[in-house]
């Protein structure tokens, strides 16, 4: 079984699932890739982050703007040659049952601009598990830090079936990683 870091430690059912990408059964309802894709896409088999080749990778998007993709297991790593002008896109991995989220520590360093909080996109293997993503620029060099927190979930009777930003979760887990641009 090819599992990440994050997901070695997580548990689900015995009972077989689907593969997403060849159609076949996979270990567990929660896995996203059977055995074989997982080895052949070196990806987790429940996530489907990188496994050997790091989880975070540096593209451009269709607009032209390059950005940088960051995950849960990249907590703690430094991201260097960054340039003003370019995005960091960072998906961390959230629980739902445990009415827990994930939001930025402020205050944010005046090197970025969040740019996006996305919402919740749960596993379609398993919805209690999924991923939020944020998106931030690039405004200034220097080397700074981007930093969440967990805090509790909350819900607004008036503004429908959203959530909103509750107080931070004492002893709560966190999320930080330094970035150094030119």
């Amino acid at each position: 079984m090819s599992l990440c870091t994050t997901c070695s430690s997580k548990h689900t059912l015995s009972v077989p699932g689907q593969c997403q990408k060849c159609s076949g059964l996979t270990s567990h309802f929660a896995h996203a890739l059977c055995d074989a894709c997982s080895v052949l896409l070196d990806e987790c088999e429940w996530c489907r982050v990188p496994l050997s080749a790091g989880a975070a990778s540096s593209i451009s998007s269709k607009t032209g703007i390059a950005f940088i993709t960051c995950r849960h297991v990249d907590a703690g790593k430094t991201f260097k040659n960054l340039r003003i002008g370019e995005e960091i896109h960072i998906f961390l991995n959230e629980d739902q049952y445990k009415w827990r989220e994930w939001n930025v520590k402020r205050p944010l360093p005046s090197n970025f601009k969040l740019k996006s909080r996305g919402t919740f996109v749960p596993d379609p293997g398993n919805p209690q598990f999924g991923q939020r993503e944020f998106v931030f620029e690039i405004l200034s060099a220097g080397q700074n830090d981007i930093e969440f927190e967990e805090v509790q979930r909350t819900w607004s009777w008036f503004a429908g079936q959203s959530s909103s930003i509750g107080q931070a979760v004492q002893g709560g887990q966190s999320w930080k990683a330094t970035f150094d641009i030119k």
